[in-house]
């Protein structure tokens, strides 16, 4: 599937580590956001309500607009003013049952009322089909997306290079790192940053005892 420039595309993890993410609010907050930006780049009219209720929402420190409410007065009139639009969300299973169940009736909604694509990554028990029936469940295997992994790390370690100084300097040892994130991280973008991570920090401790 192409996406144009033009469709909004809004990503949403939930951090195990932030359990202040781990909420549905959380999750329609970030997509209001990420819409609200893209509206404004791409110079799309709001819907008057929108502005009133984003007000209210970011405003105030003592109004309180739960998951109800960011769903019929934000995120869903925000989605209808794009021909096409894409929510994508990750780490679903890492929610407690009520979270989930208010996700997916949230998302159920939103199936129904706007023209939305949804795409939920997470561990095969979700059992999201069963939820939400007219969707599909594509299973990524570390064969199926090894390729696409490794052209992600190489990418990942480049940019990281260009941000905080090489790895290394040593092309077969920087070629040994990414051959190790692409086995260790088998298909998870996620265990990829944070093997990286730690091949990073190991390096920086040598080169504070090389200086001492």
């Amino acid at each position: 599937m192409n996406i144009d420039d033009r469709d909004p595309v809004a990503h949403f993890y939930f951090d195990p580590n932030k359990h202040d993410t781990l909420k549905t609010e959380a999750l329609l907050r970030s997509y209001v956001k990420q819409f609200l930006r893209h509206s404004y780049r791409t110079q799309k009219q709001l819907p008057a309500q929108v502005p009133i209720t984003v007000r209210r929402m970011f405003g105030s420190t003592t109004c309180r607009i739960d998951h109800t409410q960011l769903l019929k007065h934000l995120l869903e009139p925000l989605i209808q003013i794009f021909e096409r639009s894409f929510l994508v969300v990750d780490g679903l299973d890492l929610c407690s049952p009520e979270e989930y169940n208010i996700v997916l009736d949230c998302f159920s909604i939103l199936m129904r009322t706007t023209p939305v694509k949804i795409v939920i990554c997470g561990r095969g028990e979700l059992n999201i089909t069963t939820r939400l029936p007219d969707s599909k469940r594509l299973e990524v295997t570390r064969a199926r997306a090894s390729g696409d992994v490794a052209s992600f790390i190489k990418q990942y370690i480049g940019e990281s290079d260009r941000k905080h100084g090489p790895i290394t300097d040593d092309a077969d040892t920087k070629a040994l790192i990414e051959e190790t994130l692409v086995r260790e991280a088998g298909h998870m973008y996620v265990q990829t940053k944070l093997h990286f991570s730690s091949f990073r920090g190991i390096r920086q401790e040598q080169r504070y005892m090389t200086d001492d």
